[in-house]
Formats: C-alpha cells, structure tokens, sequence
C-alpha cells in the first residue's frame, strides 16, 4: 500500500508504506550499473508524548511547606497586631471619656467625686458617638467612673 509518490534523492527513490503497526519505507538504489536494489527499512512509529504542563508532588511539597512557614510566622504577628490596635480603641475610648467628664465638671462647677452618668457627658462627646455601647471593645464595657477617678475598662 503505497501512501505517497516517490521522493527523489540524488541516486535513490524513497517510498514509504504501511505494513500493520510498522511503517515500511522501501529504499531503491540504483547501483553504478543502473541495477535497481531495494532495501526495506522499519521505522518504529513514535508516539508523540503529550506534553502536560503539571506540577510534581515534591514542587507541591515545597510551596505547601513555604506556605505552612509563613503561616507559622504571620498568624502571631497579625493576631499581635489586633490586639494592640484593640489596647490603642480602649485608651483612645477612655481618653474621650475623660475629656467629656472634665468638660462636664467645669461647666458644672462640681468637685471630684460626683458620680457621672452618660446623659452628663453625651453632649461633650466627639466624633458622634451617640451611646455608650459604641465604647465597648470586644464585649468589654466600658466604665464612666465618678468626677476625679478615671475610666475604665
């Protein structure tokens, strides 16, 4: 079964056949006396690869160990983080606080001691902070205290 015309090359003519999973090319020398002399050669066929671009197990391993290393190394230093910028709310929160009750008790004329409720100072509070709740910080309520003692948490 032929497959294609023969291809000229130089002194020899290659055609090439296919004889079941083999394919056959047939090479036809001519020799110096014009006599024609075939040799039937196999070339194996070769299946091309398919080529997958994929990740080894040991890549994986190694970007999974990186990750796991600087989850060990971020997760303290974040949850660092929140709980000092947690500590900054509370001492910003009492500061406000006691600058309200400072306010309150001068305008009041009111000696230390005096016991002060949220209805006493909302009005000097800033930034419209509108309850007493908005204060708290993780569930922590915040306490007012009396004129001369200082809020807590």
């Amino acid at each position: 079964m032929k497959y294609s015309a023969p291809k000229k090359f130089g002194h020899f003519n290659l055609q090439s056949t296919q004889s079941g999973s083999a394919v056959l090319e047939r090479l036809i020398l001519l020799n110096s006396c014009g006599r024609k002399r075939v040799l039937f050669l196999e070339k194996s066929r070769i299946m091309k690869k398919k080529t997958t671009s994929a990740f080894t197990l040991i890549e994986i391993l190694i970007v999974v160990a990186i990750l796991a290393l600087i989850a060990a190394i971020g997760v303290p230093s974040i949850q660092g983080a929140f709980s000092r910028a947690q500590d900054r709310v509370k001492e910003t929160n009492v500061s406000t606080i006691e600058a309200a009750k400072e306010q309150w008790a001068l305008l009041q004329n009111l000696p230390d001691g005096i016991a002060v409720t949220w209805e006493n100072i909302e009005p000097f509070m800033a930034h419209g902070v509108d309850s007493l709740d908005e204060l708290n910080v993780n569930d922590e309520m915040i306490t007012i205290g009396n004129i001369g003692t200082k809020a807590s948490y």
